[in-house]
């Protein structure tokens, strides 16, 4: 699996938009997994309040939090309407398959997967995700909202896919 062109992710985007019936016109969707139901809702809200969407994974969400949904399953298809997935590791996330889908990674530091992963740099242009510290809400939203800042300029998002999918 590899990531989709532009006019394929926009495409899913639109289609998942409509399914689920949420704004298209998002900077950035998410998928969301965290066994702590209380950090998946504050985390889901954040999304919200910066102006992205998400898939709420592994547990239901408040249905009243704007441009948020839950998902039980998604399929390799859906992943293309996805721009990053921020997780705990301790649901159903595959984060292989979404990182080479072109899903940027949002993990905790002491992951399975922190050996291959390491925190993006704009000023180098290296590493592959952000990651924080503990599962903190306030620290899990702070590399959020350093993804949404990385992302605002194209050249920056450019390198971090590039670094995600040679990753895998």
């Amino acid at each position: 699996m590899s990531a989709a062109t532009p006019a394929v992710r926009s495409s899913v985007k639109k289609s998942l938009a409509k399914k689920y019936r949420f704004s298209s016109n998002l900077a950035s969707v998410g998928i969301v997994s965290f066994a702590d139901p209380e950090l998946r809702r504050f985390v889901a809200q954040g999304i919200s309040a910066i102006g992205f969407g998400a898939a709420v994974m592994d547990g239901d969400i408040n249905t009243n939090i704007e441009n948020t949904y839950a998902v039980d399953k998604l399929t390799a298809d859906e992943l293309a309407g996805f721009d990053f997935f921020v997780t705990d590791g301790e649901g159903s996330v595959d984060t292989m398959s979404f990182m080479r889908a072109g899903l940027v990674p949002i993990l905790a530091q002491d992951s399975v997967f922190s050996e291959l992963l390491r925190d993006f740099d704009p000023m180098k242009f290296e590493g592959n995700g952000f990651f924080f510290a503990d599962l903190d809400p306030y620290r899990v939203f702070e590399k959020i909202v350093s993804y949404k800042e990385t992302t605002k300029f194209p050249e920056d998002r450019r390198i971090l896919l590039r670094n995600v999918l040679a990753t895998f």
